[in-house]
């Protein structure tokens, strides 16, 4: 037969010349005559029946082929049975996406691993499952501890660049230099990689601990070479006595079907912990975007509130006069403003100190709030001197008021020997008033107030000023 790059595939011949020592085994096993009959998967040879005889008997055609027709039966029930397994096994992994479909976007993968852990250790027959996820880890079942599993991950992002599994039966045969240090009994690994995003992956782990296992052998199963004169030989068994062989350091073997699960379920698992890294930056954002909000809210407050008394400072209260006159100019809206400051405080603050003057201060502003009405705006002018916008309100309706906060403020006790009172200015807008005309008007009417003796109300409505 001329040579070939390519060996020829004798899978499916049925008839093939008898090895050497195949007729060694023959006659070492007291066999006079042997049939063998190949069994294939879709994926090729997957084992092989064979059946001796102690004394030489030729088989016709017709008994081969029906023989063969025996084993093919038998074959097709039996990838029949293991098609079943593996159809119900990928419904149970079926059910479990779609269970992992309907998880909401507010829960991490660490709790999404915890409510399912249970069932995947038994669809994995795993003895524990851990997630590696942003250097943290969740574990739940038998696997190595925490830093095992951080270094573990490490080596494996090294070793792995793929998006498939990786699976050993025995993580000491595959090169890790700590497999030696693992002390929960752990030698099967399956590892799904999850990419989370562009910068984040994780690992989701199914550990297996070893499986012993005992193999009874019908005679030494390994042939070993001996020397026969000048040429070393194989020696095939003996006899077909049980030879027991222990395998150790091993978990069960990963199968095809559990890769798949594990891919399936990773891939879920990783979109679940993507959305969640949405939900949890667009939450972050919002949040941050709302303490910026009261942050600003803050400075605003800040900006327009007198910190001595709580009440408008000046700034505030003078745009607001401003936007009544702009409101008054085009939509002929009345308004009033009150002007008046604290009589004699100058004493106030050098007989008792500024600290008994500040407290004489938000008294006193503490005691008129209640007397505002609706609209009304109280503001600290500067120092002792406050003014008041009295939307809506002419002249009359306007003193009226003042004389009711100047009566307020007779009232209060303030804790000192000598009376506190104000002096207060009233002052209504005209048509073409500027807000320099409104301040004059109602500055005049206060310092005739206090000319007058103090403790008064006086207006002045007078254009002279203009």
């Amino acid at each position: 037969m001329p040579s070939q790059e390519t060996p020829v595939d004798l899978s499916s011949g049925a008839l093939r010349a008898v090895s050497p020592v195949h007729r060694q085994y023959m006659r070492n096993m007291g066999i006079a005559s042997s049939l063998s009959v190949a069994i294939h998967s879709s994926t090729g040879l997957w084992g092989l029946l064979s059946s001796h005889k102690q004394n030489a008997d030729v088989l016709t055609q017709s008994g081969r082929d029906s023989v063969v027709t025996l084993v093919r039966v038998a074959t097709q029930r039996l990838f029949l049975l293991k098609a079943e397994a593996a159809g119900r096994y990928r419904e149970q992994i079926h059910q479990q996406r779609t269970v992992l479909a309907r998880e909401v976007q507010e829960r991490g993968p660490e709790q999404i691993l915890a409510e399912h852990a249970a069932e995947w250790l038994q669809l994995f027959r795993a003895r524990g499952v851990a997630l590696v996820y942003r250097d943290q880890t969740s574990r739940h079942g038998c696997t190595p501890m925490d830093s095992q599993l951080l270094d573990l991950s490490t080596w494996l992002a090294e070793q792995w660049r793929e998006l498939n599994p990786w699976a050993t039966a025995c993580l000491a045969q595959t090169g890790y230099p700590k497999s030696g240090d693992i002390s929960c009994g752990c030698c099967g690994l399956l590892a799904m990689p999850l990419v989370i995003d562009v910068t984040t992956r994780g690992w989701l782990l199914f550990f297996r601990r070893e499986q012993v296992e005992i193999i009874d052998w019908a005679g030494q199963p390994r042939k070993i070479p001996e020397r026969v004169g000048d040429q070393l030989r194989l020696t095939p068994r003996q006899s077909f006595a049980v030879w027991r062989e222990e395998l150790r350091g091993q978990s069960l073997a990963w199968q095809p079907a559990e890769l798949a699960a594990a891919r399936d379920l990773g891939d879920d698992l990783a979109v679940l912990a993507s959305a969640h890294e949405v939900t949890r930056l667009n939450e972050r954002l919002e949040s941050e975007g709302e303490a910026l909000a009261r942050a600003n809210d803050h400075l605003h407050e800040l900006a327009i509130t007198d910190s001595l008394t709580g009440i408008m400072n000046r700034y505030r209260i003078e745009h607001l006069v401003q936007v009544a006159l702009a409101n008054a100019e085009r939509y002929g809206q009345a308004f009033s403003l009150v002007l008046f400051d604290i009589d004699h405080f100058k004493q106030v603050n050098d007989s008792y100190g500024h600290d008994e003057g500040d407290r004489i201060l938000k008294t006193l502003v503490n005691s008129l709030v209640p007397c505002l009405r609706e609209g009304d705006q109280l503001g600290r002018w500067g120092g002792e001197e406050f003014m008041v916008l009295i939307p809506g309100t002419h002249l009359g309706g306007a003193t009226e008021f003042a004389e009711r906060l100047r009566a307020r403020v007779v009232a209060t006790d303030y804790g000192l020997r000598d009376p506190v009172t104000v002096s207060l200015g009233v002052t209504e807008w005209f048509p073409g008033d500027s807000l320099k005309d409104l301040l004059v008007r109602a500055d005049s009417a206060m310092y005739r107030a206090k000319k007058a003796g103090r403790n008064q109300v006086f207006t002045d409505n007078s254009k002279e000023h203009d």
